[in-house]
């Protein structure tokens, strides 16, 4: 490999380091100024995204030979350079190309097998759906009407039994997954929980969850990357407990029983 190619290479790295770990101060930064959880979810999906969308346009360059690496060629030892210093011997182009290259097998291999980890709990997780059962009419007429005013009206509930907590799933036909001990609960709290599960249907946070698992494999070298995606599926959950409430404060002591009684 060319040395000026693989310092080109190189220095973009560098500079995509730099760029994502100021960008992530600046998310930290205003993160800590607002108040509101689905706000702060906009921030650190707009990081990671960001980053996702840098690294790919990175990438695409640096295979394309593109004008990340040209912009990089003045500092080469070309005439009139004033960064000689930052020349590599013509000695070390095999070693570091051979580096270089080795990086990126396992780079590769890594993003590999944690998106094959992602596609086989997609394929467990329809596989354990086969094993839910419709609920019973009175909790199915709780949740309709629930459903209808989100806005939601396409969602469908099932039960499983031996789960450990609510989920949802699914875009185009968004199922709600109860535990069979929620159907033991004060109807006032299976109403809150329903309201909870169905407000991450109408945010589509099962899209944006896969969409951020996505962008973390790309960028799974970065830390800053699987602490923007923690501090989103704590936001979400935060932001959906909020709007769960949002009509009636004075439902929140009620909810906060609810919660403690669920996780006993």
């Amino acid at each position: 490999m060319n040395p000026d190619l693989s310092l080109g290479v190189v220095a973009a790295f560098a500079g995509f380091l730099l760029k994502t770990s100021v960008a992530f101060g600046v998310a930290l930064v205003l993160s800590r100024l607002v108040d509101s959880p689905g706000r702060r979810f906009l921030i650190w999906s707009a990081l990671l995204y960001g980053m996702a969308g840098y690294w790919l346009w990175l990438a695409r360059d640096i295979f394309a030979g593109g004008p990340v690496l040209a912009g990089g060629a003045p500092i080469l030892g070309q005439p009139g350079s004033t960064a000689k210093a930052l020349e590599i011997p013509a000695s070390w182009a095999g070693p570091l190309g051979l580096a270089l290259q080795a990086v990126a097998v396992v780079y590769l291999l890594i993003s590999s097998c944690l998106l094959f980890s992602q596609l086989r709990n997609h394929r467990r997780l329809k596989w354990i759906l086969g094993f839910t059962s419709q609920p019973p009419a009175d909790i199915e007429q709780t949740f309709a009407p629930l459903a209808k005013k989100l806005g939601v009206g396409r969602s469908r509930l099932l039960v499983l039994s031996g789960a450990t907590s609510p989920a949802t799933f699914g875009w185009f036909r968004p199922t709600v997954v109860l535990p069979d001990v929620c159907l033991q609960q004060d109807r006032s709290e299976l109403e809150d929980i329903l309201l909870h599960e169905l407000h991450h249907v109408r945010r589509a946070d099962f899209v944006w969850n896969g969409l951020s698992v996505v962008c973390r494999t790309l960028l799974f070298f970065h830390p800053a990357a699987w602490y923007a995606v923690k501090r989103m599926g704590f936001e979400r959950e935060l932001a959906c407990d909020l709007a769960a409430v949002s009509d009636s404060p004075q439902k929140r002591a009620r909810y906060a029983e609810c919660l403690i009684h669920f996780a006993r």
